[in-house]
């Protein structure tokens, strides 16, 4: 009697591996209640938008930039980051 060879190598047996992994790590993520990535991106996205405005608000008012870190609780890499979107 013959015995069948494997007709998958093994770098195809592992990308079918991390697929199916994919998958089922994305179904738990939804399972917990975590929101799929465009959403998170989207939320972020409208924080961003509020402190830039925030920030314009705070600039308009003549506040020093070391006052307005503290007021918004971010750091100056971060504050320089903002400014540059106004």
């Amino acid at each position: 009697m013959k015995k069948l060879q494997t007709v998958i190598d093994g770098p195809e047996k592992r990308r079918r591996k991390r697929k199916r992994n994919r998958l089922y790590q994305e179904e738990r993520r939804r399972e917990r209640g975590d929101m799929a990535r465009k959403q998170y991106l989207e939320k972020e996205r409208d924080k961003t938008i509020k402190k830039v405005a925030e920030l314009k608000k705070l600039l308009d008012k003549g506040v020093q930039r070391k006052e307005i870190i503290q007021r918004m609780g971010i750091s100056l890499p971060y504050y320089k980051k903002l400014k540059k979107q106004i």
